[in-house]
């Protein structure tokens, strides 16, 4: 639903910045905006012909890479990435623009746990207390989010002195070695991070929302594409992936007057066959005239492309030994907006029986190997997705393909793909499991299809509405 809009709009937004070209561009960034970051900043190159170089620190602290002791000992920048008080520091100092701030995204901050640990409910103050009385030790960042967490919340908790700053490493990466039970930072800093499951968000009474905002440095040698590198950060273009990255765009607010409320990624592992899929569902809910709001919801089903072949063949490999033998030697399936195409390798072979002195005497009609391309299209269903499928060619020669274009055995092959696919896609987009259940229920399917989310890696996009009122939905969305 993003991904053809908001490239072509990115496009036209840094055509229309008429930015000098060939130019580079300093950056020093703190780990909040990182993953966003990292994935906006090839287009801005690819447009403007740029080079942007990088530099990443915390946002405070006296760690010899935080971004104010970079400043303090003369290292050259043209843009700071930071929390918005530790900028507004930086202005005071002289060492970055008076006027040039833009706050670019809201930050919330998450919990988690080692991958495959307890997940240990935080979902109220009292319940996120016992977690962390309970908890063998407890990490939390060396910048924003820690300072807050142990100078603060944990002491308002009765829980100070238990949480270990953590100085130039994600938290994520001390709880995904063992050597921290639980782990607080950004979220956005959280979900990149191997090895660890996140847990959720503080609860809403405690939260702490930190805005990071970008500002010129003062001296930079590239001022005027160091602002056009900002306002491409702050634009439209740069909200879904913002949003995937966990973050919210500072146009977003929550759900009051023509705001958008941002629907933070939320992670799930699905069985499907014996095997493990992993999803990523984000989104946005806008309110709309009427009693309910519009949701823009997003999954990634990139890990569902990896593990198709294991997938498809436990739906359709079959062995007959007087009849058809299946085998699945390799399926992908790419994006093509608004369907997507898959193509499965298979082997066929087509066997027939007869009686000879008693015995039954098994012998090879046909066979070989065949290319099969299936275009699917999903569609909703009451309130369900459902996949149309069309065979688009099927590549065999000789009698092989003859009875793979002519027989009805093509035919049920398609409709195996079909079924699988549908199947599987609809417990993956299963959006009263994956999202909060106050919210899982309200939901109203609209439309949905298939996108591309860079590199063929596919995405369903699914419009939908939720009737909740305001204060529901975002406690839900809080959840």
């Amino acid at each position: 639903m993003y991904s053809r809009a908001f490239k072509t709009t990115t496009l036209a937004f840094l055509f229309c910045l008429g930015a000098a070209s060939g130019e580079e561009i300093k950056v020093m960034t703190s780990g909040a905006f990182t993953a966003a970051y990292r994935e906006l900043i090839p287009q801005f190159e690819r447009a403007t012909a740029n080079k942007v170089v990088t530099s990443y620190g915390a946002s405070m602290g006296n760690a010899p890479d935080s971004i104010p002791m970079r400043l303090e000992r003369g290292e050259a920048a043209d843009i700071v990435i930071l929390a918005r008080p530790a900028l507004d520091e930086l202005v005071n100092q002289g060492k970055v623009l008076s006027g040039s701030r833009v706050d670019l995204v809201r930050s919330s901050i998450g919990m988690a746990v080692r991958a495959g640990a307890r997940k240990p409910d935080i979902s109220t103050v009292e319940a996120l207390k016992h977690t962390l009385l309970e908890a063998k030790s407890i990490a939390v960042s060396d910048s924003a989010s820690g300072v807050y967490l142990s100078t603060d919340l944990f002491p308002r908790l009765g829980i100070a002195g238990k949480s270990k700053r953590i100085a130039s490493e994600p938290v994520g990466a001390v709880v995904a070695r063992g050597d921290a039970e639980i782990g607080f930072q950004q979220i956005s800093e959280l979900l990149p991070v191997p090895g660890i499951d996140y847990v959720g968000p503080l609860p809403p009474e405690v939260q702490k929302v930190t805005v990071f905002s970008a500002g010129v440095a003062t001296g930079s040698r590239a001022p005027d594409a160091a602002r056009a590198l900002i306002q491409f950060l702050a634009s439209p273009s740069a909200i879904p992936t913002i949003v995937k990255s966990g973050l919210e765009p500072v146009t977003a607010h929550g759900p009051t007057g023509n705001s958008t409320l941002t629907i933070p990624p939320v992670k799930a592992s699905i069985k499907l066959d014996q095997q493990a899929i992993d999803i990523t569902l984000w989104g946005s809910a806008s309110p709309t005239p009427s009693a309910a709001f519009a949701l823009a919801l997003t999954i990634d089903l990139g890990d569902f492309q990896e593990h198709l072949t294991p997938v498809l063949s436990a739906q359709l490999n079959r062995t007959d030994h007087c009849g058809d033998r299946l085998v699945v030697e390799r399926a992908a399936i790419t994006p093509s907006a608004p369907g997507s195409l898959l193509t499965a390798n298979v082997n066929f072979e087509r066997f027939g029986c007869v009686k000879a002195f008693g015995k039954q005497i098994s012998k090879r009609l046909v066979g070989g190997h065949a290319v099969i391309e299936v275009n699917l299209m999903p569609e909703v269903e009451g309130n369900d997705i459902s996949i149309t499928a069309e065979v688009r060619k099927i590549d065999a020669d000789g009698s092989l393909g003859e009875v793979l274009r002519s027989d009805s055995v093509g035919d049920s092959i398609r409709d195996k793909i079909a079924e699988s696919v549908e199947s599987a896609i609809r417990k993956l987009t299963d959006l009263k499991s994956t999202l909060p259940a106050a919210m899982g229920k309200a939901v109203t399917i609209q439309s949905v299809q298939f996108a591309d989310g860079g590199a063929g890696r596919l995405y369903l996009t699914i419009a939908a509405d939720v009737r909740l009122p305001a204060d529901q939905l975002l406690r839900a969305v809080g959840q």
